[in-house]
Parts: C-alpha cells; sequence; structure tokens
C-alpha cells in the first residue's frame, strides 16, 4: 500500500514539474515575441523617421 502511494505521489510530482516547466516555457516563449515585435515596431518606426527625413532633403 505504501509503495502504490509513493509511485503515486512521485507521479504526482513529475506532472507537476511538467506541468510549470510547460508554462515557463509559454512565458518565455511570449516574452520573446513580444520584444521581437517591439524591436520590430522600432525599426520601423525608425525607417519611417529615415524615409521622412531623405524626402524633405530631396525636396
Amino acid at each position: 500500500m505504501l509503495k502504490a502511494n509513493e509511485l503515486e505521489l512521485k507521479l504526482a510530482a513529475t506532472q507537476l514539474q511538467t506541468r510549470s516547466f510547460k508554462f515557463i516555457n509559454a512565458k518565455i516563449y511570449a516574452l520573446s515575441v513580444t520584444s521581437a515585435h517591439f524591436i520590430f515596431a522600432r525599426i520601423s518606426y525608425i525607417n519611417f523617421l529615415a524615409s521622412n527625413v531623405l524626402a524633405q532633403v530631396v525636396k
């Protein structure tokens, strides 16, 4: 009886670790996507400004 309970506890602990690991991975992925989007938005904005400045100079 005790052995079966021990096994169940170990299994439950393993499942919890796997779940929290997946959750942490999901958070890291979300953060990396957010920062990548932020960097892309910045680059787009800089390109927009540069093209505006160039257009002004050409005029």
